[in-house]
């Protein structure tokens, strides 16, 4: 078959032409598939004619084409690259706040108290964001780090309930919201990694905090739902129930993705602007964990998201929790 008629790609075909005249060439190329697209680093060496077959008599150089797949990492490279961008632009926006707020502080609201009060406040929050944004990227940095290596320990319900109540007490005050966590006692045994499940919950508390009106109620729920068989642990079962803001339908397909954001606006609102990270980080850590998330909202109504992590209990313990039996009665 003629080359043409195998590939119709005009750059793979014009590297073919050239390596046919005696030029080697190398190029990553974007080859469109039934998939999708794919992108390779190909080489187009010249085959000299003297080692081809002696049955033929033509004089023109043969051509080996090899094809190198580097799709996956292309992507990587650019997710990379979109990253640092938007990491970039994130961290420039409070610090040309506070770089405007500083200037007016030490020019004409230096004898201003009002304008003086209002930029200090000013300065409070951006420097709140830049510390939520500094932590958010470190969370992220050492997901990727641990490359889906995890410590598996004891994680006991109380204790878990306890350092989450801890960590957003003054959080709850500020916002006049109330957070209530319902952990069954089967939680006491649940085994995972400490730090990711810590990670998990404080992103979506903190958003479920955040999107919720004042005198609402945020409700952590733990629960553990049987497997499919007696041999099969029970999956732990996270659930934090906001009736906030909710997320339109459209945007529920788009939020885990990095600085995505459903209220993109910059003016001010009363609903304070996260980093845009929270709920990648979640993402992140439930899949390192071997779980997966869901998301069930309804547009000012409230949101419910949905950690679900098999294999956080062991199949006797799970079974004999079901049957209602100890290891005793055995």
């Amino acid at each position: 078959r003629l080359i043409d008629e195998v590939f119709t790609n005009a750059e793979m075909l014009s590297m073919h032409a050239r390596a046919a005249r005696g030029e080697l060439c190398r190029r990553r190329v974007t080859l469109a598939g039934q998939d999708g697209y794919r992108v390779a680093d190909i080489s187009a060496v010249p085959v000299p004619a003297t080692v081809r077959a002696a049955s033929s008599d033509t004089t023109d150089n043969g051509v080996l084409l090899v094809l190198r797949d580097v799709t996956e990492l292309s992507r990587a490279l650019q997710v990379r690259t979109d990253f640092a961008a938007n990491a970039s632009h994130e961290l420039r926006t409070p610090i040309a706040a506070l770089r405007g707020a500083v200037d007016t502080l030490l020019g004409p609201a230096a004898s201003d108290d009002q304008m003086r009060t209002r930029l200090l406040s000013m300065l409070n929050e951006n420097v709140i964001r830049l510390e939520d944004l500094i932590r958010d990227l470190l969370d992220l940095s050492k997901l990727e780090a641990l490359d889906g290596t995890i410590r598996l320990t004891l994680v006991p319900a109380g204790e878990l309930s306890r350092v989450l109540t801890e960590n957003f007490e003054a959080m709850c005050e500020r916002s006049g919201v109330s957070l209530r966590l319902e952990l069954e006692p089967r939680l006491e045994q649940m085994r995972t990694d400490r730090n990711l499940i810590t990670i998990v919950l404080r992103n979506l508390i903190e958003n479920a905090i955040k999107f919720s009106d004042e005198h609402e109620e945020v409700l952590v729920r733990g629960l553990c739902e049987p497997g499919e068989s007696e041999h099969v642990p029970d999956i732990c079962v996270f659930e934090v129930i906001d009736h906030g803001e909710g997320i339109p339908l459209p945007m529920q397909q788009r939020i885990f993705e990095r600085f995505y954001q459903v209220d993109q606006s910059r003016d001010g609102s009363k609903i304070a602007r996260g980093t845009g990270l929270g709920l990648a980080i979640v993402k992140h850590a439930v899949r390192t964990l071997g779980g997966s998330i869901k998301v069930k909202s309804v547009w000012q109504r409230g949101t419910t998201m949905r950690v679900e992590l098999p294999g956080a209990l062991s199949p006797r313990e799970s079974h004999a929790d079901r049957t209602g039996e100890g290891p005793s009665a055995a």
